[in-house]
């Protein structure tokens, strides 16, 4: 999979990687029919979930309206595995939210071990932070290794608003404001060094580009 560079072009892929996350780890219990992906700017925040957007009203059969997930724009430029991790995070506030499961309190920003133990459930790993709760996340080794095996590439749009803060967190409503990572995920990123494909492994490998039959080094 190339690299993604367009806005609208990363929104379809988010909106591709939703559906395929809602398959594989939510077993399709997410009604991804109600779900709005978005990317706009949020500040000190990796991303956010809102239920019940305003141009939405109740289906008249009772069940709840629109959400939103939004991914902070300015954060796209992380590694794909830290940008997916997010992707879930909000994806287990709308699995709770629509299993009325409250998972944050005090303005939705303290993360409960509810929302813990729903998250760990889906392939990340939860840490507590006193001031934003069961919030830390990252990927496990099973969730890099999905990632890897559906081939997912970063996004390079030139905007990066947290240089220095490359850990990974989501939110709820507010958001959450991200913080240093105490773990690194252990996949390493090949570039073929003629056309600059990419590929993904969990070790250092002799891998050759496909298009150029040239030797991928390690990046």
């Amino acid at each position: 999979m190339k690299q993604t560079t367009n806005m609208s072009r990363v929104i379809g892929q988010l909106q591709t990687i939703a559906r395929k996350i809602n398959t594989d780890w939510f077993n399709n219990e997410l009604d991804m029919n109600r779900v709005v992906i978005s990317c706009n700017s949020t500040p000190k925040a990796y991303g956010h979930f809102t239920p019940y957007l305003s141009y939405r009203v109740h289906s008249k059969d009772g069940e709840k309206g629109a959400v939103e997930i939004n991914i902070g724009s300015g954060t796209l430029d992380r590694d794909i595995i830290e940008v997916v991790s997010t992707l879930i995070h909000e994806m287990t506030h709308y699995y709770n939210w629509s299993h009325d499961i409250k998972d944050c309190s005090r303005g939705n920003t303290y993360h409960s071990k509810k929302f813990k133990n729903e998250a760990e459930k889906h392939g990340l790993v939860i840490e507590y932070d006193s001031r934003i709760g069961w919030s830390l996340t990252s990927a496990s080794e099973e969730l890099v290794n999905w990632i890897i095996d559906n081939g997912f590439e970063d996004f390079r749009l030139g905007r990066n608003e947290f240089t220095s803060l490359v850990g990974i967190s989501g939110g709820s409503s507010s958001g959450t404001t991200p913080t240093t990572p105490k773990k690194k995920n252990n996949s390493i990123k090949m570039i073929c060094p003629c056309c600059g494909n990419i590929a993904r492994v969990t070790k250092t490998t002799n891998l050759i580009c496909g298009d150029c039959m040239k030797h991928m080094i390690e990046a």
